[in-house]
């Protein structure tokens, strides 16, 4: 379970790195 949320909340990051970086 621990492992599923570190790799969800790591996709959110990115997502939100780019949407800063290309916004």
């Amino acid at each position: 379970a621990v492992s599923e949320s570190t790799g969800i909340y790591s996709l959110v990051i990115a997502l939100l790195l780019i949407f800063v970086v290309g916004g």
